[in-house]
Formats: C-alpha cells, structure tokens, sequence
C-alpha cells in the first residue's frame, strides 16, 4: 500500500505541473542557446565541433552553421533508422503528412 500511495502522490504532482515550455527557436551549441536561428522559426541544435565565435560568444559563422547542418543530414542519410528519421522530418516540407509515403 505505502508504494502504491507514493506512486499515486507522484502522478498527481506530475498531473498538477505546469505544461513544459516550447523551446525557443535560434541556434543551440552544446544545449546553449546561442543566437536567433539562421532560418526563420529554425531550432538547430549542433553538439558538435561548431563554435560560437564573437568576443560575446553569441554568434556563430554561418558557413560553419551551413557545413554542421550537412553532415547532420549526410550522418542520417547513412542508416535505414536514419533515413526513416528525416522522410519523417521533411514530408511536411513536400505537402505531406509525417505518417505518409
């Protein structure tokens, strides 16, 4: 009883918490935020060799941006998980819903 006590506490405290916010678009480095993203409503999130650069450390190169976004794509492309993985990502991009062919 006192596990099914505790366990019943838990879900009503996860019940009552608040909704979890929408992350905030822009360029994520290492779980940081960086800067507003480079394309529009964007979240790029790299945990990667990309750096942030200027003497604030809140920016980072777009070219280096352009180059990490690739090889996130190309890593992907590489398994069947992967591939399944970004047809999902960019059937809304073709008129399509995410479940479809």
């Amino acid at each position: 009883p006192a596990s099914s006590a505790s366990a019943a506490a838990a879900a009503a405290a996860a019940s009552a918490a608040p909704p979890a916010a929408r992350p905030v678009a822009g360029v994520y480095v290492r779980g940081i935020w960086v800067r507003k993203p480079l394309i529009e409503g964007a979240i790029m999130a790299f945990w990667s060799k990309l750096n942030v650069s200027s003497r604030d450390r809140n920016d980072v190169d777009a070219e280096e941006c352009a180059d990490a976004t690739l090889a996130v794509l190309r890593d992907a492309a590489r398994s069947e998980a992967g591939k399944a993985a970004l047809r999902r990502l960019l059937a809304p991009l073709q008129g399509k819903k995410a479940g479809s062919s």
